[in-house]
């Protein structure tokens, strides 16, 4: 939590979730709208790691309350569950192309081939 320089401190307000009464983004080093009052971010995490985080910003001076938090808190988490699952499917899709590989290699191994027919196959 010491975290002073600009970097650090942007971590630091992901990891902790900042629900602030003015837009402290320019702050930490974040870009705010010239017309923004008010600012709240929230993390995304995977597990216990941040990954990223829901940055909010409004023209109105306290404009975020606990259940405005709660509803971006959930927001989040489903951020995070979209993007697990879309990396679950490209690690499938991977295994996939992977196993119809093996499966052809296969097939043509059990066919009738000469032991120079199999190995340029198999280098190709």
């Amino acid at each position: 939590m010491g975290a002073e320089t600009g970097g650090d401190i942007v971590v630091w307000a992901i990891e902790q979730g900042v629900l602030a009464g003015d837009s402290g983004g320019e702050l930490i080093g974040i870009p705010s709208f010239s017309s923004a009052q008010s600012s709240m971010m929230v993390p995304i995490k995977q597990s216990e790691r941040t990954v990223g985080a829901v940055y909010i910003q409004s023209e109105h001076s306290d404009a975020f309350d606990n259940y405005d938090r709660l509803v971006f808190e959930f927001l989040a988490s489903q951020i995070n569950i979209a993007h697990e699952k879309s990396c679950q499917l490209n690690l499938e899709r991977k295994k996939t192309e992977y196993l119809s590989l093996v499966s052809d290699v296969g097939r043509k191994i059990t066919g009738v081939l000469t032991v120079p027919e199999l190995s340029c196959m198999l280098l190709i």
